[in-house]
């Protein structure tokens, strides 16, 4: 069970982090994957993928909430100042997590059908130059206060992109307390981003494959999460695409992106809550514990992810051969519009690395009745994960907390709370159902 926190040591806070990390500077670009056509198969899959795909019954969220900072002109009121100096205690009870559907054997049928990598292995193969101190400019970042020592900036093409947003930072700190990972000298540094646009994308789900039409952009699908790597002996990174395993209608094991719900609108249907297109998720938080990667789901609680599960689509470096895999098929890593199984194919949105869930912890307590689209944030019903950091004060925990925009309205402030990692861990390896 969670408990309200009475002692914190924030070592990244999501919402600093994303702001930080959007004001990068660019350093020189890489180039682009090659192109190709891919190799012709006899169709067998579903196109598109998703079809069959279960959701775990995940809250739907808007991918951008807690976004939206407060401008000017929108000062907190004296009275809502006033509210913020008293503590509120939170009841333990409202941040109860639950481990959900199992999803290790579904991993497992992944492991087998795809060729695999540890993270040791990835950070050799880091591919994108990142600038370092003075190739990073001296502009300042969030203002005067802070200061940025050592400055490190993305590749020009991921700097600049207004398809992903960086919000999540961890790294091999928290991952083990003395800081050694490996037989390497890499120190990696992860960052989490979400897919905030998809132009061209149709609103409803049986028009999804308007995403593969030649004349559709790249970034017209909705990827969900990457996750970058960062090597900081060599100064390059890596970016992995998180997952979602699942059996397709055909019984064969596949994966999409991470989304917080499957639509399920057609045309004459209209768009509802229930059956819009694919909404991301935020991954206002992201923590790399031991083995594990804990990523923030804002309304449901926390994507968990196994660093040893990392599937590789192109082993062989060469992006223009398309790589047998150990399930007959084969893989295509330049296609930039297609996900999971397809035809035969194993696809990833033209990324070589993919890392699939292995367990969803939720928030059992109802939602509060109340709207969240403003960052609203209320005292009692289930609490939103808008940032979670590891605290190792005395035993090693987790701290989760809200981020609320008061002058939106709402009840609360926003609570945190706090989980042992020794819990989540066994909620992780646990049974479905079992709490934290």
């Amino acid at each position: 069970m969670g408990h309200p926190s009475r002692r914190t040591r924030l070592a990244a806070c999501a919402v600093a982090a994303g702001a930080l990390l959007s004001a990068l500077v660019p350093a020189a670009g890489a180039t682009a994957a090659p192109a190709g056509a891919p190799r012709a198969v006899a169709a067998d899959d579903p196109v598109p993928g998703h079809e069959g795909m279960p959701d775990d019954g995940f809250e739907d969220a808007p991918e951008g909430e807690q976004d939206d900072l407060a401008g000017e002109g929108t000062a907190p009121s004296a009275s809502a100042g006033a509210d913020a100096q008293a503590v509120v205690p939170g009841r333990p009870g409202d941040f109860t997590l639950e481990a959900g559907t199992k999803l290790t054997g579904l991993v497992g049928k992944l492991d087998a059908a795809l060729p695999k990598q540890g993270l040791t292995e990835l950070m050799t193969q880091a591919n994108r130059d990142a600038g370092w101190n003075s190739t990073c400019g001296d502009a300042a970042i969030y203002g005067p206060d802070l200061v940025a020592a050592p400055r490190v900036c993305w590749a020009n093409d991921d700097a600049t992109s207004s398809e992903w947003v960086p919000q999540a930072i961890t790294g091999v700190s928290d991952a083990q307390e003395d800081e050694d990972w490996g037989t390497s000298d890499s120190e990696p540094v992860a960052v989490a981003g979400y897919d905030d646009q998809n132009p061209g994308r149709s609103d409803y789900a049986s028009g999804r494959d308007n995403c593969v039409q030649a004349s559709a952009s790249d970034a017209c699908n909705e990827k969900g999460i990457r996750v970058s790597f960062f090597n900081q002996a060599t100064k390059k990174y890596r970016h992995v695409l998180l997952a979602w395993p699942y059996l397709n209608s055909k019984d064969h094991i596949s994966f999409d992106a991470l989304h917080a719900s499957e639509g399920k609108c057609t045309a004459a249907s209209g768009v509802t809550a229930s059956c819009k297109a694919q909404n991301g998720i935020h991954a206002g938080g992201m923590v790399w514990y031991g083995n594990y990667l804990y990523v923030a789901d804002t309304a449901n609680g926390m994507r968990v992810f196994d660093l040893r599960k990392i599937m590789d689509l192109n082993p062989d470096n060469d992006a223009s051969v398309h790589d047998p895999t150990p399930d007959g098929l084969v893989s295509n890593v330049v296609d930039k519009k297609r996900v999971g199984r397809q035809n035969n194919v194993w696809y990833a949105y033209g990324y070589r690395y993919v890392m699939p869930q292995i367990a969803t912890l939720k928030f059992t307590t109802a939602k509060n009745g109340g709207t969240t689209s403003g960052n609203q944030c209320y005292a009692t019903g289930r609490p939103k994960a808008s940032y979670i950091s590891l605290d190792r004060t005395g035993d090693d925990h987790m701290v989760i907390g809200e981020y609320c925009n008061t002058n939106n309205g709402g009840s609360s402030n926003g609570r945190v709370g706090t989980y042992p990692m020794t819990a989540l861990t066994a909620a992780v390896e646990g049974a479905a159902g079992t709490s934290a």
